[in-house]
Order: C-alpha cells, then sequence, then structure tokens
C-alpha cells in the first residue's frame, strides 16, 4: 500500500527594502487617461499592484520605489502592460501609446536601461532559436525513418550546444540583476550551461541578495543536485538557541540526518515523535548525528529566536537540539521547496538520501531512518 505523505509547501520571504525607480513616461495616443499603476510579478505570474501615478497629457515622471529587485510592469490605464525588470536606481524613459486600439497592438519603446537592452536582445536570439527548434520538430513528426530521426536527434542538439554558447557571455554580462537571473533561467539550458547556473546561484547566496526572484533561481539550482547519491554535502554554519555554532564539516566520521523544519508546519511536528523514537534507538550510536534545522519562520528576524526557543519549551521539543537557518541561506542553498525535508549525508560528507515530508506514521519515521542508518 503507498505510505501516505504530508508535507508544508514553502511561500518564499524576502525582506523589504525602499530601492529609488525614476520612469519619465510619454504617451502618444491622446485618449490614455486614468492612472500607470507601477505592478510587481509574484512567482506565479500574478500581478501586486505597487504604485501609482495619474497620466498627463505631457510627459511626466514617475518618482516611486521598489521593495526588492524583480520583475515588474508598468500597467496604463488598463490598456497597456510593458513588462520592466528592475533592481533599484533606475532611470528609465518610456514612450508608449498607452491605448490599445482594434486594429493594431500598442507599441513602447523603453531606453535607459543597459540590463534590459541586453535583456531584449537575448530575447530576440531566443525567438530566432525557437523557430528552428520548431522546425526540427515538424521534420521529426513527419517522418518514422528512425535513421532520419537520429539525425534530427543530433541537428536538435548541436543546435542547442551552439545556442547556449553564443548567448552566454550574453548574459554573463548581466551578472546578478534582475535581468541576468531571469535570463540564465529562460535563455539557458541545464543540461548545457548548468556549470555557469550553479556558480550564479553561489554569486546571489554570497551576496545575500534575498529577493524572490533570487531565492527561487536558488532553489530551482540547488535542488536538482541536492539529495543526489554521491554528491558533496554543502558545509553550512549555523547557531543553535544556546548560541553555540555547529558546523557540518566537524560531524565528518558520522551519519549525519539533517531535519529542515518550521514552528507553523503541521507535518514537521506530526513527525517529531516517530523521530525521537529513532533518536532514542540510535542513542547508543556514536557515529550518528541528528541535526533540526528550524528555517522559513514567519516573524521578524530579530524575533525568530525567542518565538521558537518558546516554542520548543512549551511543546517539550528540547530533544530537537535545533539549530537557526534565520534568513533560510541554508534552506535555499539545499534547494528545500517543502518541509519537512530531510537529508542523509554519510560519513564522508556525501548524500545518501532525501526524504521529503511526513510519512504517515512514527514506525514509518522509524523505519526509514533505520534503513539508511543501516547503510
Amino acid at each position: 500500500m503507498k505510505k501516505l505523505i504530508l508535507l508544508c509547501l514553502v511561500a518564499v520571504n524576502a525582506f523589504a527594502q525602499n530601492l529609488p525607480v525614476e520612469i519619465q513616461i510619454k504617451l502618444t495616443h491622446k485618449e490614455a487617461k486614468g492612472k500607470v499603476y507601477l505592478e510587481q510579478l509574484n512567482d506565479r505570474g500574478f500581478a501586486e499592484k505597487k504604485d501609482s501615478v495619474e497620466i498627463k497629457a505631457e510627459p511626466f515622471l514617475f518618482k516611486t520605489q521598489i521593495e526588492e529587485p524583480g520583475i515588474y510592469q508598468l500597467n496604463i490605464g488598463n490598456e497597456q502592460l510593458i513588462g520592466l525588470l528592475l533592481d533599484g536606481g533606475e532611470k528609465i524613459n518610456v514612450v508608449a501609446d498607452g491605448i490599445v486600439d482594434d486594429d493594431k497592438a500598442a507599441k513602447a519603446v523603453i531606453d535607459g536601461s543597459p540590463t534590459m537592452k541586453v535583456f531584449q536582445e537575448l530575447q530576440s536570439d531566443h525567438i530566432v532559436f525557437t523557430n528552428k527548434v520548431r522546425e526540427i520538430d515538424t521534420k521529426f513528426k513527419s517522418t518514422s525513418n528512425e535513421s532520419s530521426r537520429q539525425k534530427l536527434r543530433d541537428q536538435y542538439l548541436n543546435l542547442l550546444k551552439e545556442h547556449n554558447q553564443n548567448i552566454l557571455d550574453k548574459v554573463k554580462s548581466l551578472g546578478t540583476s534582475s535581468a541576468g537571473i531571469l535570463a540564465a533561467n529562460n535563455f539557458l539550458d541545464a543540461s548545457v550551461s548548468g556549470e555557469y547556473q550553479a556558480e550564479l546561484a553561489e554569486k546571489l547566496m554570497a551576496e545575500k541578495n534575498n529577493s524572490k526572484l533570487a531565492m527561487v533561481f536558488v532553489q530551482q539550482v540547488n535542488k536538482s543536485r541536492m539529495g543526489v547519491p554521491g554528491v558533496p554535502a554543502p558545509d553550512f554554519a549555523l547557531k543553535d538557541l544556546n548560541g553555540k555554532e555547529v558546523r557540518l564539516s566537524d560531524l565528518r566520521g558520522k551519519t549525519v540526518i539533517l531535519d529542515f523544519w518550521a514552528t507553523w508546519c503541521g507535518p514537521c511536528i506530526m513527525s517529531f515523535p516517530g523521530m525521537k523514537k529513532a533518536m532514542e534507538k540510535f542513542k547508543d550510536r556514536e557515529d550518528v548525528a541528528f541535526v533540526y534545522i528550524n528555517t522559513f519562520e514567519r516573524v521578524p528576524a530579530e524575533n525568530t529566536n525567542s518565538y521558537v526557543d518558546n516554542f520548543v519549551k512549551r511543546r517539550g521539543f528540547e530533544f530537537l537540539q535545533t539549530v537557526m537557518d534565520v534568513g533560510n541561506q541554508v534552506a535555499f542553498l539545499y534547494g528545500v521547496e517543502s518541509i519537512p525535508t530531510k537529508f542523509f549525508i554519510d560519513k564522508e560528507g556525501k548524500f545518501l538520501h532525501v526524504s521529503r515530508g511526513f510519512a504517515g506514521s512514527d514506525e514509518a519515521v522509524v523505519e526509514e531512518i533505520s534503513q539508511w542508518l543501516a547503510q
């Protein structure tokens, strides 16, 4: 019988900032009226209004602030949408129709942002590449000859490799900007340029870029390699609730179980009695270490330690020996998208196994722990 798996999906949180942006707007259509809205696109593609300014007949300046770098759009009177990639500090000029006529699409010209200019060039390159792929795909579907199909497969792989090589320098030139993150995610194929994507993720982590766009990218890149058997587990150093540092590399020579959890996560709490039983079962094994990593808490960073400490004492969870991932950096380093997530790491510091969710019973939790500690 298939066992029940319960988990909590993690929402990405970003710390609000006040980053200035200036947009000079000229609308060519005299009928444009109402307001221009600055909207941010969230990780599900929905637009959230952040600020607005009244439309004027003459060119006008929209001085605003953004809370974080990311994907935005100008919504002109609920008529025309213009995409923007913003990091803060931009001074952009926008000339747009402002009205969508029945017989033609509304036009817009954006200048003043070097990163957006390069991103637009990459978009054009990608359209050319996509059209070539479509031609190959049409030919592939029209033939049943295996020899011809293999030639088309090879043609596609060569085209993919050539395309990634041709655009890689442009993508790299965008660095860790919002345009650079989106370009690396949208225009590079991981099978060819995965090394650069991993490099970019490491840079974003080093810069402590906690924008939603950056964190989702880091999460996606790291998820593809974290937990794969034989891959070295990234080192980290976190402090427990008493301020003592716990470093993964200091546990080399032990089999380590990392358990990512949060106080609001029901499946995490449901798994703790089983985890306690597993710890009691293996308490005499000096070559085993359990590390409980609290992450993705929904309280201000400055209150997180006291909040979790009170929760642990109130619920009788002192056995967790919790370390604090305030800011979620280790969770994103490990590509954690849902909790509870457990990583089993061997005595050489390499991944053995990854487990996500609550297995459904205390016995199932103990059984899984026992299985991997027997390796």
